[in-house]
């Protein structure tokens, strides 16, 4: 019996060791359990971090391409407000131009009917001159033959007198 004692105790000894191993395995289980869900979690985590990555380099090529597109838009403009500034000038020039020559013709035209009405005026002046001479011989020989129709009257109201 002591025989049957020791190999029962030996085999409680060796449960015992058994169920401590046993035990050890389970904890190693709970932690590969644990350590499974956390690497499901962290592939969750990441598999959503490169979600957002993409999304955030589509959003970003979406807005460089967008900014691109408005920087060629501002250059276009910029080249179309330089043409018609451009053509404004030449447009500005070529009526300064005209008023220009407008401005001489009609300076030349007044200067030359200018001169004509001062010649005009200068020969009328000297017809005037004339005429004013004449009208003032016309007047001495008016009052000659007033003197002479006066003198006449008085030798009529004489004669008749007389």
């Amino acid at each position: 019996m002591s025989k049957g004692i020791l190999a029962a105790v030996e085999d409680v000894r060796r449960m015992t060791r058994m169920f401590a191993a046993l035990n050890e395995v389970c904890v190693v289980l709970d932690r590969v359990g644990s350590l499974e869900q956390a690497e499901a979690e962290a592939k969750a985590r990441t598999d959503q971090a490169r979600a957002d990555e993409q999304a955030l380099k589509d959003e970003s090529s979406a807005a460089e391409e967008q900014l691109h597109n408005t920087k060629l838009a501002i250059l276009v403009a910029q080249e179309d407000v330089k043409a018609v500034v451009v053509q404004a000038h030449a447009e500005a020039e070529v009526i300064v131009a005209s008023a220009r020559d407008m401005v001489e013709t009609m300076e030349a035209s007044i200067t030359d009917k200018k001169n004509k009405a001062d010649a005009g005026l200068a020969e009328k002046q000297e017809e005037l001159h004339v005429l004013q001479g004449l009208i003032e011989s016309k007047q001495v020989e008016l009052e000659a033959y007033q003197t002479k129709l006066d003198a006449l009257k008085k030798k009529a109201a004489a004669l008749a007198e007389g």
